[in-house]
This record gives C-alpha cells, sequence and structure tokens, in this order.
C-alpha cells in the first residue's frame, strides 16, 4: 500500500475511548498530537492500510510530547514509541509547505468505521500564524476538519510527501476550517526528527552525531546573543530552544560558506568544557574546514551624494567584517553643516560596532569628487567634547561617484584596476608641479598595473579626475608642500622619500601607516595633513536612491 504509514491512535482517558490519528515517521516512532495521548492508558496503534493482522492493536508507549496543556496552547506534539520496528515504509517527510496547497489527510472521526476517512483540504493563508497554518475543507458536503482526525499527516496525495499534523478544527458548525501544525514547527519539540530529513547542509549521520554531542554541551551563553554578534544577520533571531536549535537556525539561515564552524567555535568559547567539547573538537576535525578569519574591513561609512536641486544626501551606515550593513534614510544637509552633523553621528555609529564585538573601525568618507580635495576630514574630530581627533582612526575617502549605478565605464575601470591591487601593484609617483592632465591620463591607461599614485603635492581638480576616470584605487598626497623646505627640515624631504612610505607589498595596512604619519611628531611639518583615497571596490554600499544631474 503507497501510504500504509497512516496510523489510527486508540486511548483511554476517564474511562472513555479516545481515537485520533498518527504517521510512522520511522520503524520504531509514531507522531501524533498531545491532546490525543496526555492521560491516557494503554494506548494503541493501527495500521489500518497496511491489510496485516500483525500491524494492528499495537502497544505504544509515550516517548515524549511538547507543552500542550489545554485547547489552544502551543506544543500540541507528541511522539510514539512501539515495542519492535514495524516493516512498514514510513512517511515521506518535507519541511517546506506549498503555498495555497490541494492536500489530504486520513482520520479517523466516529462515523466514519474502523477504516476511517479521506479529508481533501487546502491552506487557507500563505502565511502561518504562530506555529500553525489554517487550513479548510476543499469540498462541500465531503469531509471536514473535525474529531478524529488530530494527529493526522497533512499529505500530497501524488508524492507522498507528509507537510505537518493536523492539530485542530474550528468549533463552529459553520466552518470548515482547522489548523495544522508544520513539521519545521514539529521538530522544534522532538529535535529527533532531524536525524530523519534531508536538509542538504550535512548529511543525516553527521548530523546525528553533532546534535548528540550539542545535547551533551554545558553552557550559560545567550545563544540569540552569541548568533547577533557573530553573523549581524538582517533580521533579528528568534529565541533558542536549544544549542541545537541555533545550530540549526545558523546552518538553514545565514549563508555564509564557514557559518557552521564559525557558529562552533563561538560556542566553545562560552562552554564549561569536559568531554563533550573534546568530542565536539574531534567531530570539526573530521567534518568541517577550519573556520575562516573574519573577512574584510569593519568601518563606519560617512556617504554624501550631491543632490539634483542643490545640497547634499547624507547618510550613515556600516561594514563589518567586509559585509554591509545600511543605516537609516539619508538626510538633507548643506556643505556648512556637513561636518558638524558628522561629528555629532559619530559616537552612535561607533555602538553599532562595539555591540558586534569588534572594535578601531577604519571611517571612510565617501564624497563627491569636488569636496574630495577641499573637505579636510581627518582634521575633524571623533568626539569634539572630549578633544579626541579623528586621526585616532585610521580615515580614508572615497569617490562616491564611482558607485553610481549610472556611471558602468567609471566603476569597469576601477574594478578592473582594482583586480591587480594585490597582485604585484605597481606605484606611479606625480609630481604635481609639472603633471598635464592630458599626459597623466594616457600615462595610466598605458600602465594598467598602476593601481597606487603618490603625488607630491594636492593634485588640481583636473588631475584628479583623470585619476579617477582611469579607475586607480589608492592615491596618497600630502596637502602641505615639502618644495621650499631646507633639508632635514621636512621628513619626507622629496616625492621620492614619500613614495618609499607606500609599500606595495602591504597594501592593507596603509591606512594605518597613514594615521602614524598624522600623529607622529616626528613628521609635524607633513604628516598631519596626508589625504588618502582608498577605495576597495569589494566593499560597495547599497546605491543611492537618486541619480545626479
Amino acid at each position: 500500500m503507497p501510504h500504509a504509514w497512516h496510523v489510527r491512535v486508540d486511548g483511554m482517558r476517564n474511562g472513555k475511548r479516545v481515537t485520533g490519528a498518527g504517521l510512522l515517521v520511522d520503524p520504531r516512532h509514531v507522531l501524533t498530537c498531545a491532546h490525543v495521548v496526555t492521560g491516557c492508558s494503554g494506548v494503541r496503534v493501527s495500521f489500518v492500510q497496511a491489510d496485516r493482522p500483525d500491524l494492528q492493536d499495537l502497544p505504544a508507549d509515550l516517548a515524549c510530547a511538547g507543552p500542550w496543556r489545554k485547547p489552544g496552547d502551543r506544543g500540541d506534539v507528541a511522539v510514539l514509541t512501539l515495542a519492535a520496528e514495524v516493516a512498514i515504509k514510513p512517511a515521506r517527510l518535507s519541511l517546506r509547505v506549498p503555498a495555497w496547497g490541494d492536500f489530504a489527510a486520513h482520520g479517523f472521526p466516529p462515523d466514519a468505521g474502523p477504516f476511517g476517512a479521506t479529508m481533501r483540504i487546502r491552506t487557507g493563508s500563505a502565511h502561518g500564524i504562530g506555529e500553525w497554518l489554517h487550513v479548510e475543507g476543499a469540498t462541500g458536503h465531503a469531509e471536514m476538519p473535525r474529531a478524529g482526525f488530530s494527529g493526522a499527516g497533512v499529505y500530497n496525495e501524488v508524492t507522498g510527501h507528509v507537510f505537518g499534523i493536523i492539530s485542530d478544527a474550528s468549533t463552529s458548525p459553520d466552518r470548515r476550517t482547522g489548523r495544522m501544525i508544520p513539521l519545521a514547527w514539529v521538530r522544534r519539540y522532538w529535535e529527533d526528527l532531524d536525524d530523519l530529513l534531508e536538509l542538504g547542509w550535512l548529511s543525516r549521520e553527521t548530523r546525528r552525531k553533532l546534535r548528540s554531542i550539542l545535547r551533551r554541551i554545558g553552557t550559560d551563553a545567550d545563544l540569540t546573543e552569541l548568533v547577533e554578534t557573530e553573523f549581524h544577520p538582517a533580521t533579528a533571531p528568534p529565541e533558542f530552544w536549544s544549542v541545537w536549535d541555533a545550530a540549526r537556525y545558523v546552518a538553514e539561515e545565514l549563508y555564509d560558506d564557514d557559518r557552521l564552524g564559525r557558529f562552533l567555535e563561538a560556542l566553545i568559547l562560552r562552554a564549561s568544557g569536559g568531554p563533550a567539547v573534546t568530542a565536539l573538537r574531534v567531530w570539526m576535525d573530521r567534518h568541517l574546514e577550519a573556520p575562516a578569519p573574519h573577512p574584510g574591513v569593519t568601518s563606519v561609512v560617512v556617504r554624501l551624494d550631491t543632490k539634483t536641486k542643490g545640497g547634499y544626501e547624507l547618510g550613515f551606515s556600516h561594514f563589518i567584517d567586509g559585509k554591509p550593513y545600511p543605516g537609516g534614510a539619508p538626510a538633507t544637509v548643506t556643505r556648512k553643516r556637513f561636518r558638524r552633523e558628522v561629528e555629532a553621528a559619530l559616537n552612535g555609529l561607533m555602538a553599532k560596532i562595539a555591540r558586534a564585538g569588534r572594535d578601531d573601525p577604519m571611517i571612510e568618507f565617501l564624497l563627491p569628487r569636488s569636496l574630495i580635495l577641499s573637505e579636510h576630514v581627518d582634521e575633524w574630530y571623533a568626539c569634539r567634547e572630549r578633544d579626541i581627533p579623528m586621526t585616532a582612526y585610521r580615515v580614508v575617502v572615497r569617490d562616491v561617484v564611482r558607485l553610481g549605478n549610472y556611471d558602468y565605464i567609471l566603476r569597469d575601470q576601477w574594478k578592473s584596476r582594482s583586480r591587480r591591487l594585490r597582485d604585484g601593484a605597481k606605484l606611479e609617483k606625480a609630481d604635481c608641479s609639472r603633471l598635464d592632465p592630458e599626459e597623466f591620463y594616457r600615462r595610466l591607461l598605458s600602465n594598467r598595473e598602476a593601481c597606487v599614485v603618490v603625488f607630491s603635492e594636492t593634485p588640481g581638480d583636473a588631475v584628479l579626475t583623470k585619476g579617477l576616470d582611469a579607475g586607480v584605487p589608492v592615491m596618497l598626497w600630502p596637502r602641505a608642500s615639502c618644495a621650499d623646505a631646507t633639508p632635514g627640515e621636512c621628513p619626507y624631504g622629496s616625492l621620492d622619500t614619500l613614495a618609499l612610505l607606500v609599500d606595495t607589498a602591504a597594501l592593507d595596512g596603509l591606512p594605518e601607516r597613514v594615521r602614524r604619519l598624522r600623529v607622529d611628531p616626528g613628521h609635524a611639518r607633513c604628516g598631519p595633513r596626508l589625504t588618502l583615497l582608498w577605495d576597495d571596490p569589494t566593499r560597495i554600499p547599497d546605491p543611492p536612491t537618486f541619480v545626479e544631474d
């Protein structure tokens, strides 16, 4: 029989016979509703469609039950254990309920006889209400949700896949509705169900071993906070019922390739030790690649876009371990208020970095080209009230024009040159006093490996524009000229000396090197006035909601 896994469940409660339904989920376990068997004695199950006398009226013990106590309670789930395995193919289980689907359920209402009846139903909504989905009778003058269907598997008649169990029915005689508990919720009350599912992120046996270990892990950690701190998911994670519940959420709802390993490493740091932690380490060594270190840069992003009708749009966001986290809606500001708004917002922006468990962020200013040269943001304050200068942090500027989704050619040039940045990048020295913008542009186009430009002094607008249009991702220039300095007076002395400070073999450390130059007393003349354009195309915030004219 194709659906011999249907089960009738019988018991006695307060001297009265109780009958419900269930389904065989593995050779020894039957899933049903808690309200069918709670308080019952002599619980027995019958496989009415198996057409085998030896599989009728089998004794069953209550293995576990959810927290259900009265009608309407959550957790109306129970699992029965048989004395021996039965030679019946268990139900095919699926976690994904098709929206607005048509299903069937086989139950045992009092007037249907010992073999029960089939009810055809459909989901009444694509969205759950709490842990339930509403169902309704699919045809008039036929079976509808009522007593005797509780615990019946909700299944597709063609494929046989079971998606949940009927839990209750409307008490109104005018309504043909009820509710089902999807298997995705059933497994929260009976975690062993996961051992029977094909989940994709680990094989059944490997998952079973991991779940067995995590069941023994001792920790007082707030698991929701652990997941938020480690992964910063876009939506707040739920309150987890167990360590396994948290691990399952990370594996199924998040997308990082090393997400499970990172979660387990974070869990070990918060665990109380013991044999379970040792067993977990062994399991990880056998089944997981070592978790990757946190990739990318953590930074506060200050973005200023030119509005089409004058003024600017100022927005704030973050990159945490190289991943973008958008901020609130941008605000309209004037050029005069730009600095004041940024300095007022920085403390709150740093708070999110701290909550993510990170520190020492970079501060990235995404500016229109006209402001890259004129707004000396590294001379501002990170906290004016405490006289903490912006140079306490690595401060870089970026070209907001290249981020526009309407400038595909600019972005293409930028990405193309940036791909070479860490593969043997070449440095181009540019003496601004003898630099023709067009000649400079042709020079860059002929040398695609030139990814870093060091200027002898502040470049003019035309020269900077040519460098940006050519896609150069890193540029450095002093805002105080050393041309007239006597030997030994200026720490740089010449363009060649300044260029020596840029190590193209360690470009990721350049923002920190420039930060130190800005605060080093030995570089009092030029150091505090250095601009670093550090424009990494791997960190692209959300596009603006408007386009420049």
